[in-house]
Formats: C-alpha cells, structure tokens, sequence
C-alpha cells in the first residue's frame, strides 16, 4: 500500500554540491511519526552506518553526477519512495553528445541542467572564433556548432567542455575532429619543375602537430584522455604519378614517407601526383612539371 499525504509530503534537502567526502548529511523534512527511513545512493556513494535514519551521511569514491534517495515505511503499514535528490559530488563531469561530424552539427553538453553547475566553458583549437558559435540558456553555453568545415587545407578541431561548479571545474574528454577537402595531409615534392629526380616527402600527423601545436593543458588532457580522436598512424601509401592523358607512368606503394620517382625519360609537361592513404575519403593531388 502506497501512503497518501494530505499535507506538505516529505522531501529530501542536503547540499547539492559537496566538495570533498564525505559528502554532508541529507534529511527527509516533515516525516511522520514512527516512520522507518531506508537510504539508497548511486553507484558512487557509500551510506555510513547502514542504509536506515532519518537522516544520512555519504562517502564518495568517485566525483560527478550522484543520487541519494529514500523510502519512508509507515508504522500502520504503506510506504512512499521519495524522488531522487539530485548532486554532484566533487568537481562536474560534463558529458559531450554529439549525431555526426558534418558542418553545421551541434555538440551539446548533457544533461543540459546539472545540480549545482553555475556555467560551462568551451575551448577549440584549430579554427577561427568565427567558424563556431556558442549557445546555451541564460548564458550556460552548453551546445556549439561549427560552421566553415570545408577548407582548403587539411585540418583539426580539438574541442574540450569544462563544467564550472563550487568546487572548481573539471573537463570532457577532448574531442578530435578532422575537416578537409576529403584529400589528407598532402605531401612535399621537390624539384618542381624537375628534371631527373623527383623526391617526394609524404606528410604524416606528427609533422602536422609540429606546425600546428596545442596550448600545453589540451597536450594534457590529450595524453590522458583521446576522446574521439581518429588513427592516421601506420598508413600504406599508394603513390602514383599520372599524365595528362591520365595514364599512371609512375607508380608505388609503400610505408615509408620519403620516396622518388626517377622522371628522366618521361616528356616533358603536366603531370599529376596523386597519393592514397587508405584512410583519407579522396587521394591528396599535386601538379608536378617535368622540364628537361
């Protein structure tokens, strides 16, 4: 049997955002006489002295998102289950969701309304403050979208939430993000024009990250936590030098990122260096010269 109130039921109150452990002492008001209380928590709270009490102190192993919840046993028999108290234990865990990589998407922090959350933070490397904008309720910037993702040149976007509380603010995991024109990091050709030797430097993802470094705290977070971050490593490249009638006259496939092509006896003109990674939607393309 399910116990009515015919005034004020019972809630529970505590603090919404304890900054260490334990985590305080959490009540039930206006419990009727006689009544016997029974805790429950979320994975990451530990009731001290047993399960039972009108009110009740909590451990946590793990900050973030937490519960506490009870159900009042009557003396004349029937019960109620209190709602779920809603707090975060410690610093925040903003979690990131997101439906495709594609421009104009939105990433958005969820839930959208965390216990005891006074705002969220943004950080985005690799682009321009105006390919993305921030939005959010009353100021709290809890979703981002991008927009200009098809650039020129090959190019990442690392995004990383912070969840602002009390106790100070902690992160999401980085998200990674490649935009491009479909065609990889591309590679470096010299002599061009050539004559003989054509030497070809394929450029990788550690040569990307030399030109492009991050601020020290997103190395950081990196090193502890990827996120979505994509595998260009161990690539097998397939390289082929192409002419103006669109006949492959030179041709490779390799691991290695340094190679030649020995053009000596080919006619001088156009040609098309054309190479695959395997990964990457189209092969990069670059025009060479042959001139003898």
């Amino acid at each position: 049997m399910v116990a009515k109130f015919d005034l004020i039921p019972p809630y529970i109150y505590g603090p919404v955002n304890p900054c260490s452990s334990p985590a305080g002492s959490y009540s039930i008001s206006f419990i009727p006489a006689n009544s016997t209380v029974t805790w429950s928590c979320s994975w990451n709270l530990t009731p001290q002295g047993g399960n039972t009490g009108n009110s009740k102190n909590f451990t946590y192993t793990n900050g973030g998102s937490s519960w506490v919840s009870a159900v009042i046993s009557l003396q004349g028999g029937g019960s109620v289950q209190l709602p779920q108290y809603d707090i975060v234990a410690g610093f925040p865990t903003p979690i990131v969701h997101y439906n495709s990589l594609a421009c104009n998407q939105k990433m958005s922090i969820y839930p959208p309304s965390t216990p005891g959350v006074s705002s969220y933070r943004w950080e985005v490397t690799g682009c321009s403050s105006g390919d993305y904008a921030l939005f959010g309720p009353y100021g709290m910037t809890n979703s981002v979208t991008f927009y200009n993702c098809n650039p020129s040149a090959y190019e990442k976007r690392y995004v990383v939430a912070f969840a602002i509380n009390a106790c100070g603010e902690s992160s999401a995991p980085v998200h990674v993000f490649e935009y491009s024109n479909g065609r990889g990091y591309g590679a470096s050709i010299n002599p061009n024009p050539v004559d003989d030797v054509l030497n070809i430097t394929i450029k990788t993802e550690e040569d990307y990250r030399r030109a492009n470094p991050l601020p020290r705290y997103l190395e950081e977070i990196l090193a502890n936590n990827t996120g979505s971050k994509p595998s260009r490593t161990n690539l097998t490249y397939k390289v082929n030098l192409i002419n103006s009638q669109g006949i492959v006259v030179r041709q490779t496939t390799t691991k290695s990122t340094d190679l030649q092509f020995n053009v000596s006896n080919l006619s001088n003109g156009i040609y098309i260096l054309s190479i695959d990674d395997g990964v990457s939607e189209k092969p990069s393309t670059q025009r060479v010269v042959v001139n003898h």
